[in-house]
């Protein structure tokens, strides 16, 4: 025999935003996984609308910029200058031992 339920189902966002939709939940013995419909994964924010259609890729431009209004500057100290090139031999010969013994 199988049941069904009105339900509120509620989840998260990965700003910890929470997103819900309402959602008829069938419910029956025989059932041993849960399934959430399209619908639901689209109102959730999992799906994207116009899945599985593929969007065209987005601009560099798009994908690099950030609000910085809505996120504040990272106080990670910055990096210095980068290396001018990679060193072609080991610096050490004890480092060098090392790594060949280990």
């Amino acid at each position: 025999m199988a049941s069904a339920v009105i339900t509120d189902v509620t989840t998260t966002d990965t700003f910890s935003t929470p997103c819900s939709t309402w959602q008829l939940i069938y419910v029956s013995a025989k059932m041993e996984k849960a399934f959430l419909c399209r619908e639901a994964l689209v109102n959730l924010g999992t799906l994207p609308a116009h899945f599985p259609q593929v969007l065209p890729p987005r601009s560099q431009d798009s994908i690099a910029s950030i609000d910085t209004t809505q996120y504040p500057a990272c106080s990670c100290t910055r990096r210095g200058q980068e290396p001018s090139s990679i060193p072609s031999k080991v610096p050490s010969k004890g480092i060098y031992l090392h790594l060949k013994n280990g």
